[in-house]
């Protein structure tokens, strides 16, 4: 059993230039989702905190329909290429007055209205100047376990059993819309985080200070942050929208550049300083990030993995503590020479304290590692097409390009070849895939499907073939596998709603015996892992909501384990 208490606070003032009075944004009265919701959907983890905080900022400062661009657009989940493309020439016809009017687009349902709605805004601001805004949001979390841990009972754990969770935010922007980027604005944040069993509360902080001046076409970062590039394979957050019940608009990134950087994933991320030109149709990114990292050292001294838990509790994880250091630079580049096509190049070049030895695969790299890549996306109402190739240190050229299709407004189709080589070695990288710390030693084919079939009736599909043509960490030889998903999502009622579920996941796995003589031994089998999902939503208000889930997993192993079921 766990308690749980949290604390949300936003604070706003809004300073008008006399004679000026601000009209009052858009707001929405229906029922939208919640963030926790649309992780569910989105990703298989719902509780990723990077995929939380993306959301999370997105909330506290709404994009405006009428000036928001396309790939700020993208980062709402359920918002595709072809979508928001259709969003973007439709207001150069006719500007958005209500969030409703996002109903007008072609493709956009009423259920992907109730997720979009707290994204964005309609900010309608008089025309003889603009006020000054200062925004301040704070949020902290503080949750502990009723039932004592194994860790605390036998004293493992030299600190409290709470787990703390503290995020700041304070921007000040020219203009009514702290989201645009075509005004003034300074932000900072602040974040500090506390796992179960650490004695600090301050274990992890992180923040960052981000200035904006579009009279000079830049961005400035101090601090900590992220470069999102192309489809993942030079350098993507540490995390990225993956499989589930969303089945067509994971398969595309979305890449937006520079963000600054508030998550409790304790690796991955860059410290130091960042620039970001814009000039007419080309932008142009620099970056230089020195931290220390958290890393497993073998007896060689070399890093055979990175630590993102971010746990601190033990004697040995203290110890491991920022026990190894990157230094790295980089650049990005991006073009639109014309409206819909992009065109992008990303390299970086990092220098490691100790060598990378992370797997046999991908080899000995030694202490200096680089990787850049090539990108380039089509994109109108109907389709967009997306394509990258990178490479990184001596290893094979990775690449990975796809297709999503919106032949009528009620059906939508996606498909997407990957190919990752086992040599392929970049800590940075986070490209779509079936599984694994690192994006290499896979290939694969996925195929997405969704089709309205009434305003009752929604249907949603993905076939994903998989291989991975060298061992890995669980398998000694090479495999396959496959992974399918169906789902219906039916409207019973206007208030109640029920989801039906089917999983099927073929992958190979290592499961370990006794021979004859009562000896252990790997022997490789096949896990056949069968789920079916009934989940019923009741919403009785714009405030109320009943939600419930029954889920039934069935996993066959072959050829000599008993099944198993839960």
């Amino acid at each position: 059993m766990r308690l749980f208490f949290s604390v949300s606070l936003i604070v706003g003032f809004w300073g008008v230039t006399k004679g000026q009075e601000p009209e009052i944004p858009d707001t929405v009265e229906t029922r939208v989702e919640d963030i926790e919701g649309v992780l569910e959907d989105i990703t298989q983890d719902g509780t990723d905190s990077q995929l939380a905080d993306v959301l999370a900022r997105l909330e506290e400062s709404p994009l405006d329909l009428n000036s928001a661009t396309d790939s700020e657009l993208q980062q709402i989940p359920g918002v595709t290429p072809t979508l928001a493309f259709r969003i973007v020439a439709s207001r150069e016809k006719q500007r958005f007055t209500s969030v409703r009017d996002l109903l007008r687009i072609e493709g956009f349902t009423e259920e992907l209205y109730l997720r979009v709605a707290k994204y964005v805004v309609v900010v309608n601001i008089a025309e003889r100047g603009t006020p000054a805004v200062f925004r301040m949001s704070f949020r902290s979390r503080t949750q502990t376990d009723l039932q004592q841990r194994a860790g605390f009972a036998n004293g493992a754990y030299a600190g409290s059993p709470v787990k703390s969770y503290n995020r700041m935010i304070a921007a000040y922007a020219e203009g009514g819309d702290i989201a645009k980027t075509s005004q003034h604005s300074l932000e900072l944040g602040m974040l500090m985080e506390k796992d179960p069993g650490e004695r600090s509360v301050n274990d992890f902080i992180a923040g960052y200070a981000l200035f904006n001046a579009p009279s000079f076409s830049v961005r400035v970062l101090l601090g900590d942050f992220v470069i999102e590039a192309g489809e993942g394979l030079v350098l993507w957050r540490s995390v990225g929208f993956s499989k589930g019940s969303e089945v067509i608009s994971p398969l595309q990134k979305r890449g937006y550049g520079l963000k600054p950087y508030l998550s409790t994933d304790e690796n991955l991320f860059f410290r130091g300083a960042a620039a970001e030109w814009k000039l007419n149709s080309m932008s142009v990114t620099v970056f230089h990030s020195s931290k220390p990292i958290t890393a497993s050292i073998n007896a060689d001294g070399n890093i055979t993995s990175l630590f993102s838990d971010g746990y601190h509790r033990t004697s040995g994880e203290l110890a491991r503590k920022n026990n190894s250091h990157e230094r790295l630079s980089g650049f990005k580049v991006a073009l639109e020479p014309l409206w819909g096509v992009k065109v992008g190049g990303t390299a970086y070049r990092a220098q490691f304290d100790k060598g990378l030895f992370l797997s046999e695969a991908s080899g000995y790299p030694g202490n200096n590692v680089s990787a850049g890549g090539f990108d380039i996306t089509y994109t109108n109402r109907f389709v967009s097409i997306f394509s990258e190739i990178a490479k990184a240190g001596a290893g094979s050229p990775a690449g990975i390009a796809g297709l999503v299709f919106a032949p009528d407004k009620r059906i939508d189709l996606a498909v997407s070849a990957r190919f990752y080589p086992k040599d392929f070695s970049n800590v940075h990288a986070f490209g779509f895939r079936e599984s694994g710390s690192l994006t290499q030693n896979e290939s694969g084919l996925y195929v997405g499907a969704q089709a309205i079939i009434s305003r009752f009736l929604k249907i949603s599909t993905y076939y994903d073939q998989f291989q991975f043509p060298w061992r890995t960490s669980s398998l000694e030889v090479p495999a396959a596998g496959n992974d399918f998903l169906c789902l219906g999502d039916v409207r019973v009622t206007r208030n109640l709603n029920a989801q039906i579920l089917y999983k099927n996941r073929h992958k190979p796995s290592s499961q370990t015996e006794l021979d004859i003589f009562q000896r252990s031994k790997d022997v490789m089998s096949d896990r056949n892992q069968k789920n079916y999902r009934l989940t019923v939503r009741f919403t009785s208000s714009a405030k109320a909501e009943w939600k419930s889930r029954f889920e039934m997993v069935d996993v066959v192993y072959s050829p000599t384990q008993e099944p198993q079921r839960g």
